[in-house]
């Protein structure tokens, strides 16, 4: 059989397109089997689009920055106003002394702890105290009838009458024996029975005696008092019962409050380091928190260690004992205990908020370059002891360099950074434009804000304060860095502190307060868009809360100054109107 004989047997539709469908029948046109290769193009194309908006993704987001940050967010591309650069708060690296602490959960322990209870049988006559009083050791607390323990004193005062009166007798016969024994009247036996008879009336007497004492003391028992200073607990028992020695729950409990310890326990490890300074003559200062550790309840001091370590725990008990004057500390109360173990003096210290932590281990985001062009560089550091908003830096920063504190999360290395006062590109209006000039001519903007500063070109504003609102704002807020008094970044702020006489440690958490609120406020601008009214509110609320943070840090003399300067501050500013720095 030939080839086109063979291709005439192949089965119809499949392969043949000329195959008839039966014997004798005309001819079906069959397509060819295309379906496979269109369904792999389109699987092609797919994965080439979704690689594409990959590679936009990650380009345009820049690289992830491992130990060194993530660009990410708004402000690192720019956001809505054409590729600003990133708004962040600094501060200042600087010689500081830091604290060691250590922080140990303890528990409070009374130095006593007393349950007052009878030392007699009989019915409780009386009580004297209130529960929970204050009371001193010997003072008056319950009455048990002394009645019967008044009869048996006069019983025993009768037997010692009796026999006192019968010991004399005897004393008196062995006189006269002892007579008629020298005269030879009468045998030697008949004298030394009677002197026998008269000591042994002699022990009687003792005896007596002792039971009268035995009877006053149990008088003395009916009347109950306290035995130590304290604070008694709730009455265990009503007037009326007849109580025993043996009475369960006794009367009541007193406790020692005033002086009062604390018991807590110690890391084997940190022991050198503690004993090295109880060797050494210090005191060691140790103070109580509540349970949140926000609350300071009482300060005392390390008292002693115990003489052994707790090999199930690696841990050795220590106790601290506070005079707890004003009563915050109460017995099986679990408090926070904070040492203090060492003072680190004149350290290189930088806020803990510029400390961050990479893949390659700790690092800080240093600001460089010169006026309205800043940039941050990634330093690795390392840190020391840490004192709350403070931390002790071993390596890799230096006293007088500025670090970034609020902002981090939108940097990477080399990142561009506006800090506050920089002069930064005027945003977008809703008016046109970036505004007018000052009224009083001093510079771009309705309120000449800028021209006090002399430093921002038309155009610009300072960064820090209130974005410009346009043409149509008559009205600016009554901020601390408002108007002509700005001479550089937080001019009018500055001049503030400097009249508060900060010490290094003050200055310090100013500056970051400061600096946080003037990039809030950037940022807020940035959020507010064209609504002039929320641009001054977020100033206002900004500021408000530095001051109210500022005031935790002062001392009572220094708050009381800064209400005085800002009383004067806002009586200038009420008189001064708009714009008051335009024309300067």
């Amino acid at each position: 059989m030939d080839h086109g004989t063979r291709q005439d047997h192949r089965q119809p539709g499949v392969g043949n397109p000329q195959a008839p469908d039966s014997v004798g029948g005309p001819p079906r046109y069959a397509p060819p089997p295309r379906r496979s290769r269109l369904t792999w193009l389109w699987v092609l194309l797919g994965v080439l689009a979704v690689g594409l908006v990959v590679w936009l993704i990650v380009s345009h987001s820049g690289p992830a920055g491992g130990a060194h940050g993530a660009r990410g967010g708004r402000g690192g591309r720019g956001g809505r106003f054409g590729g600003l650069p990133t708004a962040v708060s600094t501060a200042q690296v600087a010689h500081g002394d830091v604290p060691i602490y250590m922080n140990q959960l303890g528990a409070v322990t009374p130095l006593a702890t007393v349950k007052v209870n009878s030392q007699i049988s009989g019915y409780l006559q009386q009580i004297a105290f209130t529960e929970g009083q204050m009371v001193t050791k010997g003072q008056f607390l319950a009455q048990i009838d002394p009645r019967p323990y008044q009869a048996a004193l006069q019983q025993q005062e009768g037997a010692l009458a009796r026999d006192q009166a019968q010991l004399a007798e005897a004393q008196l016969d062995l006189k006269r024996y002892q007579t008629l024994l020298a005269q030879d009247s009468i045998a030697r036996q008949t004298e030394e029975s009677q002197a026998a008879t008269v000591k042994q009336l002699e022990g009687t007497v003792k005896t007596d005696q002792a039971n009268i004492a035995a009877a006053k003391l149990n008088l003395i028992y009916c009347h109950i008092t306290s035995p130590v200073t304290g604070r008694v607990g709730l009455r265990q028992i009503d007037v009326g019962n007849y109580i025993t020695p043996g009475l369960t729950n006794g009367l009541v409990v007193v406790t020692e409050l005033t002086p009062i310890d604390v018991l807590f326990t110690l890391p084997e490890d940190n022991l050198p380091q503690i004993q090295g300074r109880i060797h050494a003559g210090a005191v060691l200062p140790v103070t109580a928190y509540d349970r949140s550790g926000a609350t300071e309840l009482a300060e005392g001091k390390l008292l002693t260690l115990d003489n052994q370590i707790d090999p199930t725990t690696g841990t050795v008990q220590a106790k601290a004992r506070f005079d707890n004057g004003a009563g915050t500390l109460f017995p099986q109360q679990f408090v926070n205990v904070k040492i203090l173990v060492d003072t680190l003096k004149n350290a290189v210290v930088a806020p803990t908020s510029s400390v961050l932590r990479g893949a390659d281990g700790l690092f800080a985001y240093v600001v460089q370059g010169g006026t309205n062009a800043h940039t941050v560089a990634v330093r690795a550091i390392k840190t020391g002891p840490v004192d709350g908003d403070k931390t002790a830096i071993l390596s890799g920063l230096q006293p007088g360099d500025v670090v970034v504190t609020d902002g981090s999360d939108r940097l990477r290395d080399g990142a561009s950074v506006i800090l506050p006062g920089d002069c930064v590109p005027s945003m977008p209006q809703a008016g046109g434009g970036a505004g007018r000039r000052g009224r009083h001519g001093g510079g771009s903007g309705a309120h000449g804000g800028a021209g006090a500063r002399g430093a921002c070109p038309g155009g610009q504003q300072p960064a820090g304060a209130p974005a410009k609102v346009g043409d149509n704002s008559t009205q600016q807020a009554s901020t601390p860095d408002q108007g002509g008094e700005n001479r550089g970044p937080g001019g009018k702020t500055q001049a503030m502190l400097a009249q508060l006489d900060l010490d290094a440690d003050q200055q310090l958490k100013a500056q970051a307060l400061f600096t946080t609120a003037r990039g809030e406020v950037v940022t807020a601008a940035a959020q507010a868009g064209d609504d002039p009214t929320a641009r001054r509110q977020a100033y206002r609320q900004a500021y408000d809360k530095a001051f109210d943070q500022l005031n935790t840090i002062l001392r009572p003399d220094q708050k009381a100054k800064l209400v005085q300067i800002r009383a004067q501050m806002a009586q200038h500013q009420g008189g001064g109107g708009h714009g008051q720095g335009g024309g300067q």
